[in-house]
């Protein structure tokens, strides 16, 4: 996952979020995602593969 200082990239929206203001996080494959929204999340639980390749 791309980080910006404190900043940190939804893999789903590819929105830029601060970490602490994110709904929830997922940790794959030794990385921590975060997300904007709990719709990020869930799409990421159902197919964090895609995803994770998505935020690389």
């Amino acid at each position: 996952m791309e980080e910006a200082g404190n900043k940190v990239k939804d893999p789903v929206c590819l929105m830029t979020i601060d970490p602490t203001d994110a709904v929830g996080y997922e940790d794959y494959q030794g990385q921590r995602y975060y997300f904007c929204a709990e719709t990020c999340q869930k799409a990421f639980q159902q197919d964090p593969e895609r995803y994770a390749k998505q935020a690389a």
